[in-house]
C-alpha cells in the first residue's frame, strides 16, 4: 500500500517508520529542510 505522511515532526516520523517496517511504501511530506536531513 502507498501511504503519504504529512508531517515529519515526532508523531509522522514514527507512523512512517512503523508503516514502513510493515511492509508499507511510505513518503513522507515537510516543510522543514532540516528534518529531511536528519531524516536522511
Amino acid at each position: 500500500m502507498n501511504i503519504a505522511v504529512i508531517g515529519t515532526g515526532s508523531w509522522g516520523t514514527a507512523l512512517a517508520l512503523v508503516l514502513h517496517e510493515n511492509g508499507h511504501t511510505v513518503k513522507c511530506w515537510t516543510l522543514d529542510e532540516k528534518q529531511v536531513k536528519k531524516i536522511k
